[in-house]
């Protein structure tokens, strides 16, 4: 490689970068190959988020299952923030990886079997 003089390009063979970046710009470029193209990108990035939060729903479901409940140590409004909290992170997950609420069953089986527990302890000691 070595520097052009006249518009301080640097050259690669008998012709200027800037040279060959100019002959592309006349070029029609055919806009359905370059949407093929983003699609794939497009798609490929679906998957790699579906993967993500996946992977994600089932470390946040271990850790929900993992959490011992004490309704003394955590009041109905605590617990109830939680609940809607975890709402919220379920509906990004889902608009991010544009997939429906079937594809979050573990997570959301995992908080509805801790409200359950939460109530049912809740009940016994009202």
């Amino acid at each position: 490689q070595k520097e052009d003089e006249k518009d301080g390009s640097v050259s690669v063979g008998d012709e200027s970068v800037v040279m060959r970046l100019r002959r592309m710009r006349r070029k029609s470029v055919d806009p359905v190959p370059a949407l093929g193209v983003v699609a794939s990108y497009v798609s490929t990035l679906l998957v790699n988020a579906r993967v993500l939060w996946s992977y994600v729903q089932e470390k946040a479901a271990g850790v929900i299952q993992g959490v011992m409940l004490d309704t003394a140590s955590m009041p109905v409004e605590d617990f109830l923030r939680v609940l809607a909290s975890t709402d919220r992170f379920l509906v990004v997950g889902d608009k991010m990886t544009r997939s429906k609420k079937e594809h979050s069953i573990a997570l959301r089986t995992a908080i509805k079997m801790k409200s359950q527990e939460y109530f049912k302890k809740f009940h016994t000691q009202s």
